[in-house]
């Protein structure tokens, strides 16, 4: 709706800025209007100028396009995003935004029909059985979004009804990560097939994640000097062997290669050779072996020896953090080590592994605090 608002110039003179509601549903203003009824004429002739071309543009678009019709059409191909994450986006809309709003036209999404679906979410059992997460139903919900902001952006829409959408953040209990024993993997690994059992123990070993653990390469790993090089990941895309780039600039690291897992790479080198590309392991047929198989391989191993439902091949980097620290490695190497960004999110993911600080702390000051009681003439200083 067009309306004014008074203002003082530099000069302290009293003026009117004109205001009212683009096309795309932003904000119009025009200032210096030295009266009210000068900015209120110039809001409402904009105002109806935009009206115009709201209109224009709704006879531009060919029908009631679809949801599906947008985001094959216009959104995929709109996306900058590594590989990785492109298939973590598609997973996202096929699973569970193309199944509630794909055949419903784009105009017609509603701020009533999105709250509705987001309780929905919240009822939908996973692949595995479990119920989905609240912060994957964010995560669902939030990508909706991205994909209608992509619509008003494109002029497909003039206004997101998910913005109109106040979501209350449900209080979910963080769930802790609980790391392997050494019992654990080895008898995973052994229940594993021989020819790829080595993703257990590089896991296990390098805390690597699993699309950089499956990325490694022969020429990445220096024998002598017991150094391995991460700088590249297995792509998720099958277009490709390897993804653009890492998922941060972090990532880029080198690690230390573990005397056991040096013996146990050229043991396995030795037996199977090498993939293409230089990879570590191969599937079946010889070719590159890709993420998908590697976690359900895994995880039809694990359910056997207690690992619980919902739980892949990211617990591997979990433990071997919990070997470091048990070890112990300050937060500051375990950041470097697993390729962290910030602090943060080392303490964030791993602060419960930590030894109980709060106790040593404690054990300390009793300490400083005996002996300073024990030089002191027992009088007495008053702080300011």
């Amino acid at each position: 709706m067009a309306y004014i608002r008074e203002y003082k110039s530099k000069k302290n003179s009293r003026l009117y800025s004109a205001r009212w509601k683009l096309a795309n549903g932003k904000e119009g203003e025009a200032r210096g209007f030295r009266t009210r009824k000068e900015a209120k004429n110039h809001a409402e002739e904009m105002e109806a100028f935009e009206r115009k071309i709201r209109k224009n543009q709704a006879k531009r678009i060919p029908g009631p396009i679809t949801l599906r019709e947008f985001v094959e059409s216009t959104y995929l191909g709109s996306l900058e995003v590594a590989d990785s994450t492109k298939e973590n986006y598609a997973t996202i809309i096929n699973a569970h935004i193309l199944p509630r709003f794909g055949s419903t036209p784009i105009r017609s999404i509603k701020p009533a029909d999105i709250k509705k679906w987001r309780n929905e979410l919240r009822d939908k059992k996973s692949g595995r059985g479990t119920q989905l997460k609240e912060d994957y139903v964010d995560k669902i919900a939030n990508h909706l979004g991205m994909i209608l902001t992509v619509a008003v952006d494109n002029e497909f829409l003039d206004a997101s009804p998910s913005k109109k959408v106040k979501r209350k953040k449900m209080k979910q209990p963080k769930a802790k990560i609980v790391p392997l024993t050494y019992e654990q993997t080895k008898a995973i690994a052994m229940s594993m097939s021989e020819r790829f059992r080595l993703i257990v123990w590089i896991g296990y070993y390098t805390g690597m994640r699993p699309s950089e653990a499956l990325g490694l390469t022969w020429d990445r790993i220096n024998f002598k000097n017991n150094r391995i090089k991460i700088d590249r990941q297995l792509s998720r895309s099958m277009d490709r062997v390897f993804a653009k780039s890492l998922k941060t600039s972090a990532s880029y690291r080198e690690i230390h290669l573990a005397v056991q897992l040096k013996e146990i790479l050229i043991a396995y080198q030795a037996k199977f050779g090498l993939a293409p590309e230089g990879l570590l392991i191969k599937n079946r047929l010889g070719g590159v072996w890709r993420y998908k198989d590697a976690s359900d391989r895994f995880r039809r191993a694990a359910r056997l020896h207690g690992v619980p439902v919902g739980v892949g091949l990211h617990v591997l980097r979990h433990t071997c953090v919990s070997n470091l620290i048990k070890g112990g490695r300050t937060a500051k190497e375990i950041q470097h080590w697993v390729g962290h960004d910030s602090i943060v999110e080392t303490m964030d993911t791993y602060g419960h592994l930590f030894p109980d600080h709060l106790a040593m702390v404690g054990t300390e000051i009793d300490k400083i605090f005996d002996d300073v009681s024990a030089k002191s003439d027992n009088s007495f200083t008053t702080v300011a």
